[in-house]
Protein backbone atom coordinates (compact mmCIF):
# COMPACT_ATOMS: atom_id res chain seq x y z
CA UNK A 1 0.00 0.00 0.00
CA UNK A 2 2.74 2.59 1.11
CA UNK A 3 4.29 1.61 -2.51
CA UNK A 4 0.92 2.38 -4.61
CA UNK A 5 0.90 5.89 -2.47
CA UNK A 6 4.44 6.89 -3.28
CA UNK A 7 3.60 5.64 -6.91
CA UNK A 8 1.01 8.06 -6.86
CA UNK A 9 2.46 10.97 -6.09
CA UNK A 10 5.40 10.16 -8.40
CA UNK A 11 2.70 10.53 -10.76
CA UNK A 12 1.66 13.77 -9.99
CA UNK A 13 5.28 15.22 -9.57
CA UNK A 14 6.84 17.54 -10.49
CA UNK A 15 5.16 19.32 -12.78
CA UNK A 16 1.34 18.49 -11.78
CA UNK A 17 2.51 18.88 -8.29
CA UNK A 18 3.40 22.31 -8.94
CA UNK A 19 -0.01 22.88 -10.85
CA UNK A 20 -1.97 21.81 -7.97
CA UNK A 21 0.53 23.77 -6.04
CA UNK A 22 0.10 27.06 -7.77
CA UNK A 23 -3.78 26.37 -7.74
CA UNK A 24 -4.46 26.41 -3.97
CA UNK A 25 -1.66 29.58 -3.91
CA UNK A 26 -4.09 31.35 -6.67
CA UNK A 27 -7.00 30.71 -4.78
CA UNK A 28 -5.94 31.78 -1.10
CA UNK A 29 -4.89 34.58 -2.27
CA UNK A 30 -8.35 35.80 -3.72
CA UNK A 31 -10.13 34.10 -0.42
CA UNK A 32 -7.31 37.13 0.64
CA UNK A 33 -7.98 39.79 -1.45
CA UNK A 34 -11.80 39.46 -1.31
CA UNK A 35 -12.12 39.29 3.06
CA UNK A 36 -8.99 41.37 3.79
CA UNK A 37 -10.49 44.54 4.38
CA UNK A 38 -13.56 42.24 6.65
CA UNK A 39 -10.35 41.32 8.93
CA UNK A 40 -8.50 44.61 9.02
CA UNK A 41 -12.10 45.87 10.09
CA UNK A 42 -12.60 43.68 12.82
CA UNK A 43 -9.09 43.04 13.89
CA UNK A 44 -9.29 46.90 14.19
CA UNK A 45 -12.52 47.56 16.27
CA UNK A 46 -12.80 49.42 19.08
CA UNK A 47 -13.70 46.94 22.26
CA UNK A 48 -15.83 49.47 24.37
CA UNK A 49 -15.98 48.70 28.35
CA UNK A 50 -17.88 50.38 31.16
CA UNK A 51 -16.75 51.12 34.72
CA UNK A 52 -18.09 52.52 37.92
CA UNK A 53 -16.62 52.73 41.22
CA UNK A 54 -18.00 54.44 44.34
CA UNK A 55 -15.50 56.65 44.88
CA UNK A 56 -13.24 59.87 42.17
CA UNK A 57 -13.54 60.26 39.70
CA UNK A 58 -16.39 58.38 39.22
CA UNK A 59 -18.82 59.38 41.89
CA UNK A 60 -18.07 62.97 42.72
CA UNK A 61 -19.76 65.49 45.63
CA UNK A 62 -19.48 69.31 43.75
CA UNK A 63 -20.54 72.73 45.00
CA UNK A 64 -24.12 73.96 43.00
CA UNK A 65 -26.37 76.55 42.28
CA UNK A 66 -29.48 77.04 41.65
CA UNK A 67 -30.30 80.16 39.58
CA UNK A 68 -33.86 81.15 38.02
CA UNK A 69 -33.75 84.24 35.47
CA UNK A 70 -36.46 86.31 37.56
CA UNK A 71 -34.97 85.17 41.07
CA UNK A 72 -31.62 85.03 41.09
CA UNK A 73 -29.89 82.29 43.16
CA UNK A 74 -32.27 80.53 44.92
CA UNK A 75 -30.38 77.53 46.65
CA UNK A 76 -26.60 76.47 46.72
CA UNK A 77 -25.21 73.44 48.07
CA UNK A 78 -23.79 70.23 47.10
CA UNK A 79 -24.85 67.42 44.76
CA UNK A 80 -23.49 63.67 44.12
CA UNK A 81 -22.83 62.70 40.70
CA UNK A 82 -22.55 59.05 39.92
CA UNK A 83 -20.62 58.81 36.31
CA UNK A 84 -19.88 56.03 34.08
CA UNK A 85 -16.33 55.78 32.72
CA UNK A 86 -16.43 54.76 29.38
CA UNK A 87 -13.47 53.21 27.97
CA UNK A 88 -11.62 52.04 24.34
CA UNK A 89 -9.84 48.50 24.75
CA UNK A 90 -9.77 47.95 21.25
CA UNK A 91 -7.31 49.11 18.20
CA UNK A 92 -9.32 51.26 16.33
CA UNK A 93 -10.95 54.52 17.60
CA UNK A 94 -14.46 54.37 18.43
CA UNK A 95 -16.88 56.82 16.59
CA UNK A 96 -19.86 58.37 17.28
CA UNK A 97 -20.12 56.50 20.81
CA UNK A 98 -23.44 56.51 22.62
CA UNK A 99 -24.67 55.98 26.25
CA UNK A 100 -28.35 54.58 26.20
CA UNK A 101 -30.21 53.63 29.03
CA UNK A 102 -32.62 51.74 27.89
CA UNK A 103 -35.17 50.22 31.00
CA UNK A 104 -35.33 50.32 34.55
CA UNK A 105 -36.62 48.20 36.42
CA UNK A 106 -37.18 48.76 40.51
CA UNK A 107 -37.80 45.87 43.38
CA UNK A 108 -40.71 45.12 44.87
CA UNK A 109 -41.68 43.29 48.69
CA UNK A 110 -41.06 39.86 46.88
CA UNK A 111 -37.17 40.75 45.95
CA UNK A 112 -38.29 40.50 42.84
CA UNK A 113 -37.54 43.29 39.95
CA UNK A 114 -40.09 44.81 37.81
CA UNK A 115 -40.05 47.25 34.92
CA UNK A 116 -41.25 51.17 35.42
CA UNK A 117 -43.91 51.24 33.31
CA UNK A 118 -43.17 54.32 32.59
CA UNK A 119 -39.54 55.08 32.34
CA UNK A 120 -38.93 56.69 29.14
CA UNK A 121 -35.52 55.53 27.02
CA UNK A 122 -33.08 58.05 26.00
CA UNK A 123 -29.27 58.53 25.83
CA UNK A 124 -27.28 59.51 28.50
CA UNK A 125 -25.40 63.07 28.79
CA UNK A 126 -21.27 62.89 28.47
CA UNK A 127 -19.97 64.29 31.32
CA UNK A 128 -17.89 68.23 31.59
CA UNK A 129 -20.03 69.35 28.60
CA UNK A 130 -19.61 73.32 27.61
CA UNK A 131 -23.08 74.30 27.38
CA UNK A 132 -25.39 72.61 29.82
CA UNK A 133 -28.39 73.31 28.16
CA UNK A 134 -26.84 71.74 24.56
CA UNK A 135 -25.19 68.40 26.65
CA UNK A 136 -23.21 66.44 24.44
CA UNK A 137 -25.13 63.20 23.56
CA UNK A 138 -22.63 61.48 20.63
CA UNK A 139 -19.33 61.46 21.15
CA UNK A 140 -17.33 62.09 18.67
CA UNK A 141 -14.55 59.97 19.43
CA UNK A 142 -12.83 57.58 21.99
CA UNK A 143 -9.04 56.97 21.02
CA UNK A 144 -7.80 53.60 21.56
CA UNK A 145 -6.43 53.32 25.63
CA UNK A 146 -8.42 56.24 26.13
CA UNK A 147 -11.73 57.08 27.91
CA UNK A 148 -14.54 59.34 28.74
CA UNK A 149 -17.06 59.57 31.62
CA UNK A 150 -20.82 60.12 30.89
CA UNK A 151 -23.58 61.44 33.52
CA UNK A 152 -25.55 58.44 34.98
CA UNK A 153 -26.91 59.92 38.20
CA UNK A 154 -27.37 63.23 40.59
CA UNK A 155 -28.18 62.76 44.11
CA UNK A 156 -28.48 66.57 45.93
CA UNK A 157 -28.93 67.49 49.56
CA UNK A 158 -32.90 67.48 50.26
CA UNK A 159 -32.94 71.02 50.84
CA UNK A 160 -32.67 71.71 47.10
CA UNK A 161 -35.89 73.15 46.24
CA UNK A 162 -35.67 71.44 42.54
CA UNK A 163 -35.20 68.12 43.91
CA UNK A 164 -37.88 67.86 46.27
CA UNK A 165 -40.90 65.33 45.26
CA UNK A 166 -43.85 65.36 46.36
CA UNK A 167 -44.73 62.96 49.88
CA UNK A 168 -40.57 62.66 49.70
CA UNK A 169 -39.32 65.88 51.41
CA UNK A 170 -36.43 65.77 53.13
CA UNK A 171 -35.42 62.41 51.40
CA UNK A 172 -32.71 62.37 49.02
CA UNK A 173 -34.15 61.29 45.19
CA UNK A 174 -32.41 60.65 42.29
CA UNK A 175 -31.93 62.54 39.47
CA UNK A 176 -30.99 60.45 35.97
CA UNK A 177 -29.20 62.48 33.57
CA UNK A 178 -30.43 61.46 30.40
CA UNK A 179 -30.63 64.13 27.13
CA UNK A 180 -34.02 65.48 27.64
CA UNK A 181 -35.68 65.87 30.88
CA UNK A 182 -39.04 63.96 30.48
CA UNK A 183 -42.29 65.41 31.96
CA UNK A 184 -44.05 64.30 35.05
CA UNK A 185 -40.31 63.55 37.17
CA UNK A 186 -40.15 60.34 35.29
CA UNK A 187 -36.60 60.99 35.63
CA UNK A 188 -36.70 60.91 39.32
CA UNK A 189 -35.36 57.87 41.30
CA UNK A 190 -37.64 57.70 44.93
CA UNK A 191 -35.88 55.68 47.56
CA UNK A 192 -35.81 52.45 46.54
CA UNK A 193 -33.51 49.65 44.71
CA UNK A 194 -33.09 49.74 41.28
CA UNK A 195 -31.34 48.20 38.40
CA UNK A 196 -31.09 50.01 34.87
CA UNK A 197 -30.11 48.54 32.12
CA UNK A 198 -27.33 50.22 29.69
CA UNK A 199 -26.65 49.90 26.17
CA UNK A 200 -22.45 51.55 25.52
CA UNK A 201 -22.40 51.53 20.98
CA UNK A 202 -20.29 53.31 18.23
CA UNK A 203 -20.75 53.59 14.76
CA UNK A 204 -17.91 51.51 14.58
CA UNK A 205 -17.92 48.93 17.74
CA UNK A 206 -20.87 46.06 18.84
CA UNK A 207 -22.79 47.43 21.61
CA UNK A 208 -22.11 46.57 25.29
CA UNK A 209 -25.07 45.96 27.98
CA UNK A 210 -24.49 46.40 31.43
CA UNK A 211 -26.67 46.44 34.80
CA UNK A 212 -26.26 49.16 37.17
CA UNK A 213 -27.61 48.83 40.49
CA UNK A 214 -28.81 51.94 42.09
CA UNK A 215 -29.80 51.59 45.79
CA UNK A 216 -31.53 55.12 47.11
CA UNK A 217 -32.03 55.05 50.92
CA UNK A 218 -33.35 58.76 51.05
CA UNK A 219 -30.65 60.02 53.58
CA UNK A 220 -28.29 62.56 52.84
CA UNK A 221 -24.61 62.59 54.23
CA UNK A 222 -22.26 65.55 52.74
CA UNK A 223 -19.53 63.17 53.65
CA UNK A 224 -18.88 61.05 50.72
CA UNK A 225 -17.11 57.62 51.92
CA UNK A 226 -20.29 57.97 54.34
CA UNK A 227 -22.84 58.76 51.79
CA UNK A 228 -21.73 55.46 49.78
CA UNK A 229 -21.52 53.32 52.47
CA UNK A 230 -24.86 53.63 53.93
CA UNK A 231 -27.20 55.87 51.92
CA UNK A 232 -26.36 55.35 48.32
CA UNK A 233 -25.33 52.32 47.01
CA UNK A 234 -24.27 52.07 43.21
CA UNK A 235 -22.14 49.06 41.20
CA UNK A 236 -22.01 47.60 38.03
CA UNK A 237 -23.56 43.95 38.75
CA UNK A 238 -22.66 40.98 36.74
CA UNK A 239 -25.74 38.77 38.17
CA UNK A 240 -28.89 39.66 37.24
CA UNK A 241 -31.11 39.97 40.41
CA UNK A 242 -34.52 38.09 40.58
CA UNK A 243 -37.21 39.27 37.66
CA UNK A 244 -34.24 41.06 35.36
CA UNK A 245 -34.01 40.24 31.57
CA UNK A 246 -31.31 40.88 29.19
CA UNK A 247 -32.79 42.27 26.14
CA UNK A 248 -34.21 40.12 23.29
CA UNK A 249 -34.94 37.55 26.08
Amino acid sequence: MQAQIQHGWAQLAPSTLAQWVGALATSAAVVVALFKDELLRRYRRPQLSVRLRPEPPDCLLVPNAIVYNNAGVIWTGRIYFVRLWIENNGIGRAEQVQVFASRLFREGANQRFAPVADFEPMNLRWSNSRDANNPEIFAPGISRRFGKHCDLLSVSDPANPTDQIDHYQGQCVGTLQQEVVPGGNRNRLIPGNYVLEIRVGAANAEPVTVYVQINIRGTWSPDRETMFREHLGVQIITTQPPGVTRSGD
